[in-house]
């Protein structure tokens, strides 16, 4: 019985242990059917649910807000970005291009160059082809004075431009260059170079109508590239009526024309009144004081007018180029007396 028993039991424990087996298997069947349902419906959502969120990452990032303005105001998103750059790129462009063409407009403009004189420590800027030669303080005519080695920065500093100093007191003011009054040269010497040639003048000297010949055939064309080879020229370079000579053929020639003026004395100065405005460079010839006849027996070149003078570039005296006033022609010991009046050739201006 007690065996029955056991077997009774054995069977009965086996049963139960089946049933428990089996319904563990049964519900883990159960849970991986699930499970696996669950799988094929859940992941696919999940991928798509990551794709909509991937998009609508997208989406706000091309989405204009309050916050994705700068303190201008101006939209920084994305989109704005990326047509802000191709907008800066056209603008770019934009601004290259009217560089260029700014360039090219200053590539027409005349070329300037430095040419430093050594003996008075001089910066002369030439303007390739020539100046408007309209200002009094910076014109062709001034520069070619400064080129014969005169002071012109010296005389500035001083506080003396355009104020009339007497010749005797001039040398002491170490203004003059060391181009003294003389006719040992034509004015057309030139170096190897085909530049004026200043040691030579400051041997030979220059008289007024040599310095005039220097100027005009010499450094016009030679430093500053002016063409002044259709110009007559006078038939003796160092003689002031060939040159008064000269200055009637550019008038016929259409070159040149006349201007009238108004002269008297007074005490020792000269009451001298232009009819009009005279051009910087201008020939103005003189004769003598005591004498007044139609030959010319001195020649300036107008410098301009300021301070109640009319001031020219002249050599008169034992000190070479200087400045000079029509107003103040009439003294000394060999006084002269204006005559003609001749203006610069056109041609010789830059317009």
């Amino acid at each position: 019985m007690d065996r029955f028993s056991d077997i009774v039991r054995l069977v009965l424990r086996w049963i139960f242990e089946f049933a428990e087996n089996r319904k563990k298997i049964i519900v883990g069947s159960v849970s991986l059917l699930l499970a696996f349902v669950l799988s094929l419906t859940f992941i696919p959502y999940n991928n798509v649910r990551k794709a909509d969120n991937a998009q609508q990452k997208n989406s706000e990032s091309n989405f204009v807000g309050a916050a994705d303005k700068d303190d201008s105001g101006e939209v920084l998103n994305l989109a704005t970005k990326t047509t802000t750059k191709k907008t800066t790129t056209k603008k770019t462009t934009t601004k290259k291009t009217t560089t260029k063409k700014t360039t090219t407009k200053k590539t027409t403009k005349p070329k300037t160059k430095t040419i430093k004189i050594s003996s008075s420590k001089n910066t002369i800027k030439v303007v390739v082809g020539g100046k408007k030669n309209k200002s009094i303080e910076d014109n062709d005519f001034l520069d070619a004075l400064t080129y014969t080695g005169y002071n012109l920065k010296k005389h500035r500093k001083d506080g003396m431009m355009w104020k009339y100093v007497l010749c005797a007191d001039k040398p002491r003011r170490k203004w003059l260059s060391k181009i003294t009054y003389g006719g040992g040269c034509s004015g057309y010497e030139k170096t190897s170079s085909g530049k004026p040639n200043i040691a030579r003048f400051q041997k030979g000297g220059l008289v007024c109508a040599s310095y005039a010949t220097y100027v005009y055939f010499n450094y016009l064309p030679n430093v500053v590239g002016i063409k002044t080879s259709y110009l007559p020229k006078p038939a003796k370079s160092y003689d002031a009526n060939s040159w008064y000579i000269a200055g009637q053929k550019w008038v016929k020639k259409g070159y040149s024309r006349y201007i009238k003026f108004t002269a008297k004395s007074k005490g020792t100065r000269t009451v001298f009144k232009p009819k009009e405005s005279i051009p910087i460079g201008s020939l103005m010839l003189l004769t003598d004081f005591k004498k007044r006849n139609n030959h010319c027996t001195h020649i300036c070149l107008y410098a301009g007018y300021k301070n109640g003078y009319h001031w020219v570039t002249h050599v008169g005296n034992s000190n070479g180029p200087e400045f000079c006033a029509m107003e103040r022609m009439s003294c000394g010991p060999d006084p002269q007396w204006p005559l003609k009046i001749i203006t610069t050739p056109k041609g010789i201006v830059k317009k």
